[in-house]
């Protein structure tokens, strides 16, 4: 049987990630073509996002079943396996449109999950 870390452990952590990509979307326009001209911001992001995927993976699948309706846990996963297996044909749009929907999303999920639970987030 495999063993899960402590979910609040795994959740501070995609938190951790999560507010990187916030910061670093807030020091755009937060336009596309911002994020496009910005080589250092979108390489970090696409980190952090390969990161979240990774994570993602040690989460109990009960749990991601059960919160499945307020994070997109499999896209997260799908776009970690394309961030380490098919990076060089993946648009930049698409990594675009993942940090500004799906992360936001994740973070505030976090956010309530460890408040609910008495983690600070």
């Amino acid at each position: 049987m495999r063993r899960y870390p402590v979910k609040e452990q795994i959740l501070t952590k995609l938190l951790k990630y999560c507010k990187i990509i916030e910061t670093i979307l807030s020091e755009t326009d937060g336009t596309f073509e911002s994020f496009e001209n910005d080589l250092k911001g979108n390489l970090a992001i696409s980190f952090s996002m390969q990161q979240i995927g990774e994570l993602a993976k040690y989460l109990e699948p009960e749990f991601m079943m059960e919160t499945r309706e307020q994070v997109p846990w499999n896209h997260l996963r799908d776009m970690r396996n394309m961030y380490a297996h098919e990076y060089e044909v993946m648009e930049l749009e698409d990594i675009y449109n993942a940090a500004v929907t799906d992360i936001p999303k994740l973070q505030t999920f976090c956010e309530n999950y460890l408040k609910e639970n008495n983690d600070t987030a």
